[in-house]
């Protein structure tokens, strides 16, 4: 949502520069994500006169031509093919800057000098006209700068971050309505009603034939002139992100941005004066504005004669009924239709417009007479329409406030502060509602039909704890109610982890637990939690595990430079088994980029498998889990680099290396390493009770050997017997792996290290030589090997 801050200054006095009151604004619910300032898109272009045109001068489709600004006379090229003497254009001066911070220098076309430029809409960022010159007004003063036409010049435009349930603050009537409650002050917009009003409809019949459309009100105005509108009025729309077209639809789009309320215009012509509001059939087609052939169903609201659509209701107009220059007469179409059913079009045609942004939020359904009396004064003004005739309003059952009994003490539990029945009582009055009783048990509101977001008494507490601002209420601290004994043991697990592994280099990651069939299915062969009626095809499936998103992040964050990443999530996979649904927790860590930060002393290694198996190595080993490390088939994971992890025979997650196949999809272009612990089952090894045992004040002995084996053996056979071979041994492992000469062709060396202590007396060379010796011997045996002497 954009609104300007020149529009709210006009429609309520207040003193704060755009900048404060994008923070009080802010601070009260409704986010400024940014602050545009449109005086600064353009610079240096004024109204000039042209004065002389020489045409095919000088080629075929150029004309050279003597533009006047008031103060000099420039000579320009111009390839626009309704130049002609006598027109004020926007010109841009030489070194002058054009929208899209494009700058305009003198430049030689075919031996002929063109200084500055003549402009489009397009260029001074109307976006219309695109391929004819923007005309200005006769009677502009030449030499004024274009900013200051289009009222540009002190202008700030808010780029709003507007929640789902604030349907009045996509209208610049709502924002004005807030800002007077953070002044403390009431506030009433002021309302334009046309002059020239007939007392009859000019005939129309409006007939509902769905509960969809509780309330609909159209409107004949008669002798319209289609011109375009005034440039304040473009400037206005452009600044807030709207292409001026004419002047009815121009007001239409400015009543729009200004009240919330959609607005839609018919030619009358095209429509006849009988108006049908229906569901479509299914099947049933319509050329919407956009020139598009759009098919619907039985969900998506029509307006419609009797013999054809003419505009899907809440969303967009055909162009079988669309207003152009030839149109005189036009019907006004102001009306309420049911959010639910605009959503479900707009969802079924994947098409989102101004308007069904606000309908599907919901708006006020009693101003539909209030928008169309402003939009019919503002034809009278900027249309020269001759006739306006009164409204033809259906409304069977008329949708009344509701009303709210809010007391001191609900405030005050839920803010935590005593804030006084004056104060909160000043502030829902300022927002709009009215009080419909009061007594020593609270007040009774009647809440506005503008704010549907209003049902209970905590929301308008809420309401009360954001203008008096959340800052200004004092902490309070004190001990109250119970306190839990005991922590549940997969809290306390959680917590421990989130600690743990951040502690050894790891980022704590929440995404979206939404993915994309495409990739969900890459991450598991279980059948997917699909969602009935998804955001988006990239958010339409449940992830199976919190993997697909956490390899996404990994992947932006090197994508955009990171030189190392490392992230981790413990959060909830979803599946379908036998037709319930399931959730299962899961510990995912994912890393890539490089080893070490970069510094002339490190060099630039890249992270592997062996990082992350490390990691879970660290990890498992934290809870007294010795885990074995099989060799796997994972989809997902590339050739020989996936593993199930094991613990006491029982699988608790996996490990690898994501696939190449995967990386066109998060656009890689080098490794990322993963890994999945299933949460319930490293659970039970933290509930576990622990034991110390003393540790030895004897010394350590330490013997390695270096055996040359087959190429194929897996070290992990010869850590294996080694540890059986030795079960008393303080430590086992590897030390070196060693390929090439002197070593033979189809062998490798494995150095192992032993190290022995006893708890009881200093262990002597010669007992632990004879012990390491027929240890080595039989490892020799078993396994063909020699050992390496040098």
């Amino acid at each position: 949502m954009k609104a300007s801050f020149k529009l709210l200054k006009e429609l309520i006095d207040f003193d704060w520069n755009a900048e404060i009151l994008a923070e009080k604004l802010t601070l009260s619910g409704s986010e400024v994500e940014a602050i545009e300032y449109p005086a600064q898109w353009i610079e240096n272009i004024v109204s000039a006169k042209v004065l002389d045109v020489q045409k095919d001068n000088p080629r075929t489709g150029l004309s050279l031509c003597i533009v006047d600004d008031g103060e000099t006379k420039y000579t320009t090229i111009s390839g626009a093919p309704d130049i002609e003497i006598g027109i004020v254009v926007p010109f841009v001066r030489p070194g002058g800057k054009i929208f899209g911070d494009k700058t305009i220098n003198s430049v030689e076309i075919e031996g002929v000098k063109s200084n500055g430029m003549i402009c489009s809409g397009v260029e001074v960022g109307l976006g219309f006209p695109k391929n004819k010159l923007l005309h200005l007004p006769q009677d502009t003063r030449l030499g004024k700068d274009l900013a200051e036409i289009l009222g540009w010049n002190d202008e700030a435009i808010y780029e709003l971050e507007i929640t789902p349930n604030r349907p009045d603050c996509y209208g610049h009537w709502g924002l004005a309505r807030e800002i007077a409650s953070l002044i403390g002050n009431t506030w009433e917009p002021e309302i334009l009603y046309p002059k020239n009003v007939v007392d009859n409809n000019g005939d129309i019949e409006v007939e509902i034939e769905t509960e969809n459309c509780p309330r609909y009100t159209g409107r004949l105005v008669s002798g319209v002139i289609i011109k375009p509108s005034p440039m304040w009025l473009q400037g206005k729309l452009a600044a807030l992100g709207m292409r001026p077209i004419n002047n009815i639809v121009d007001i239409t789009n400015y009543v729009m941005m200004l009240t919330g309320q959609p607005i839609h215009v018919f030619d009358m012509d095209k429509l006849g004066k009988h108006i049908i509001v229906r569901q479509a059939n299914d099947g049933e087609k319509i050329k919407t504005l956009d020139d598009v052939e759009r098919k619907l169903n039985s969900d998506i609201m029509m307006i419609a004669t009797q013999d054809k659509p003419v505009a899907i209701a809440g969303i967009m107009g055909g162009q079988n009924s669309e207003v152009d220059e030839t149109t005189t007469d036009i019907i006004i179409e102001v009306a309420y239709f049911d959010p639910v059913c605009v959503r479900k079009g707009k969802k079924f045609l994947g098409l989102t417009t101004e308007s069904s942004i606000r309908f599907e939020r919901g708006v006020d359904p009693n101003a539909s007479e209030i928008v169309s009396d402003i939009v019919a004064a503002l034809t009278e003004q900027f249309a020269d329409a001759e006739t306006i005739h009164k409204i033809v309003d259906v409304y069977p059952k008329y949708i009344d406030a509701v009303l709210i009994t809010l007391t001191d003490s609900k405030i005050e539990s839920l803010l935590g502060a005593k804030i006084s029945r004056e104060i909160s009582r000043k502030i829902l009055v300022c927002l709009g509602l009215d009080i419909a009783g009061e007594n020593a048990g609270g007040v009774t509101y009647k809440i506005p039909t503008f704010r549907p977001d209003l049902n209970r008494d905590v929301d308008l507490v809420e309401e009360v704890g954001r203008i008096y601002g959340l800052n200004n209420i004092e902490p309070l601290f004190r001990a109250q109610g119970k306190i839990p004994a005991n922590i549940p043991q997969d809290v306390r697990l959680t917590h421990f982890l989130e600690d743990f592994i951040a502690g050894i280099g790891y980022r704590y990651a929440f995404t979206d637990p939404l993915s994309s069939k495409k990739i969900s299915t890459a991450f598991t062969n279980d059948k997917l939690v699909e969602l009935k009626n998804p955001l988006s095809e990239d958010l339409s499936f449940m992830r199976p595990n919190p993997l697909p998103t956490l390899i996404g992040a990994v992947a932006r964050n090197i994508n955009r430079g990171f030189h190392s990443i490392k992230l981790f999530e413990i959060d909830r996979g979803y599946k379908v088994v036998e037709n319930e649904y399931s959730e299962n927790i899961y510990i995912a860590l994912a890393c890539g980029g490089f080893r070490f930060p970069i510094d002339w002393s490190y060099p630039d290694v890249p992270l592997d498998f062996f990082d992350i198996k490390g990691d879970i190595e660290t990890i498992l080993n934290k809870f007294g889990i010795d885990a074995e490390f099989k060799n796997s088939e994972i989809d997902f994971a590339e050739n020989e680099t996936g593993f199930d992890i094991f613990a006491s025979s029982e699988k608790i997650g996996f490990i690898g290396t994501l696939s190449k196949k995967l990386w066109e999809y998060y656009e890689l272009k080098r490794n990322i390493h993963f890994a999945l612990l299933e949460f319930d089952k490293i659970l039970r090894y933290f509930e576990r009770t622990k034991k110390y045992a003393k540790f030895s004040r004897y010394p350590a002995v330490r013997r390695d050997i270096a055996l040359i084996v087959n190429d194929d053996l897996p070290a992990k056979k010869l850590f294996d017997e080694a540890k059986k071979l030795a079960p008393n041994a303080e430590a086992i492992g590897f030390f070196d792996m060693y390929r090439g000469k002197p070593i033979p062709a189809g062998k490798k060396s494995l150095g192992l290290y032993f190290i022995f202590r006893s708890s009881k007396k200093t262990l002597t060379d010669d007992e632990v030589n004879e012990y390491f010796t027929n240890i080595v011997k039989i490892l020799c045996k078993k396994f063909d090997a020699e050992v390496r002497m040098q």
